[in-house]
């Protein structure tokens, strides 16, 4: 906190990216120091957040909530990283975006490409990529698509990373 603070007396554009895996209280200390917030919402669906992460999604979710409420929601964008048959579905898609539209109409959302350089990484940590096969990037086409299901579901300001 001390050093946002220090950052913003500076002119200096501060930002946070987090999973929101976070007690409200201390994300309370920070937030009134921050220009931009990406926070991730990767799985709406509690069971299948908890296998693929190990963790429940409820705080991110009640984070969320939180974080869309006037204050702050100006600052705010949700991003879902698209991780083929697992986060890229139209299922979670929809969902995800449902839940965004109930918090506000106005949530800037964001569909991050999947990047098929990450599948490197995980042999240097000593764990398994969540993948059996590494796939490509998503083309034009299919990010509009997964984009259409998010506006579907009512979300006006969804856009996508290529």
């Amino acid at each position: 906190r001390e050093f946002l603070q220090r950052l913003q007396k500076m002119g200096i554009h501060t930002a946070m990216e987090s999973s929101l895996q976070a007690a409200p209280a201390e994300l309370q200390k920070v937030l009134p120091y921050l220009d931009q917030i990406y926070a991730d919402c990767k799985l709406f669906d509690c069971a299948l957040h908890r296998h693929w992460t190990k963790q429940d999604n409820e705080q991110i979710k009640e984070n969320i909530r939180w974080l869309l409420q006037p204050r702050f929601r100006e600052k705010v964008v949700i991003r879902t990283p698209l991780i083929p048959e697992i986060t890229a579905t139209r299922e979670n898609i929809a969902s995800i975006a449902g839940f965004l539209q109930s918090c506000w109409q106005g949530t800037r959302y964001e569909l991050l490409n999947y990047n098929p350089l990450a599948a490197a990484k995980y042999p240097l940590l000593g764990t398994d990529y969540c993948l059996d096969k590494n796939l490509p990037r998503y083309t034009l086409a299919e990010l509009e698509q997964l984009a259409g299901f998010a506006k579907r579901a009512g979300l006006q300001q969804v856009s996508f990373e290529r």
